[in-house]
């Protein structure tokens, strides 16, 4: 047996399916979630055929909210077309851009931040380092300062997310000139926090 795996935050984030691939962990069974839509409201269950044919069987019941919904799949259908063609390379090193301009934009004032995460999806702490465990990101999490960010953000017109644990989610959308932009939004804002 392999173990079920959480991919509703990183499935098709970094590559066309789930992130545990690219790792070489390998589960019987994945939970996915509005990447697989484009942000629809929808989320599934994935996995090997053995095991998914007994749903289909009807040995294990199977039921929500929204299965079969016909936007939910018709956006998930939309959504693969495009993802079986995204260049992801592109999209991880635009998330990587991003989160060095970001660095380097608080280290230009003084301050220090560091992101943890994969490639296109992240979380800023304002920290020497990133957590590895959750304990040391209670330790490191910083409310005060991520919704000073925020703020800060906001009034340039770029949201996050104001508490310590959100994170940024770049997408295909994000073209070189939009990251760029970011980055001086945040270089700015980290003007504005050190004044």
């Amino acid at each position: 047996m392999h173990p079920a795996l959480d991919e509703v935050l990183m499935g098709f984030r970094t590559s066309f399916g789930l992130a545990a691939n690219c790792m070489g962990v390998q589960g019987d069974l994945a939970t996915v979630g509005k990447a697989i839509g484009s942000g629809i409201a929808v989320a599934a269950v994935v996995g090997r055929p053995e095991i998914m044919a007994l749903a289909e069987e009807g040995v294990v019941t199977r039921a929500g909210t929204y299965s079969g919904n016909p936007v939910a799949t018709a956006a998930v259908a939309a959504t693969f077309q495009l993802l079986k063609d995204l260049d992801y390379g592109v999209l991880l090193a635009r998330g990587e851009r991003l989160r060095e301009g970001i660095r380097s934009a608080f280290a230009k004032h003084g301050l220090t931040v560091t992101t943890s995460g994969e490639g296109s999806v992240f979380t800023i702490w304002f920290a020497e380092t990133p957590p590895s465990n959750y304990a040391e990101a209670l330790g490191r999490a910083n409310g005060a300062m991520t919704l000073k960010l925020h703020e800060t953000l906001r009034r340039r017109e770029l949201l996050i997310m104001p508490f310590a644990f959100g994170r940024l989610h770049v997408s295909d959308a994000h073209t070189d000139a939009i990251v760029n932009n970011m980055i001086g939004i945040f270089e700015d804002a980290a003007r504005e926090m050190t004044m």
